[in-house]
């Protein structure tokens, strides 16, 4: 885990790509936050000719992360942002 200028950096064992959470402020909203899940594309480069599959294991960090926060009586608002959605 990590401090970083938005937040925390907090990277996941994961052998096939480098895989992490990232958590920050929300300023929109009183005692908001901001999650997400690196790599946000659904292929990396591994190499100069190797392109890895994100989607399952960053399918499975979404749904345990999702597992976690929901079971939380005191988080609300709680949204997942499509890609499209989603501040570039």
């Amino acid at each position: 885990m990590g401090a970083e200028d938005w937040g925390w950096l907090v990277p996941i064992d994961n052998e096939a790509f480098p895989l992490w959470v990232g958590c920050g402020n929300y300023e929109e909203y009183q005692n908001g936050f901001l999650c997400f899940i690196e790599p946000s594309k659904s292929t990396v480069r591994r190499g100069l000719f190797r392109k890895v599959d994100t989607t399952a294991r960053v399918s499975e960090v979404a749904q345990a992360l999702d597992k976690i926060l929901a079971s939380r009586a005191d988080i609300q608002g709680l949204r997942w942002w499509s890609e499209d959605e989603a501040v570039t």
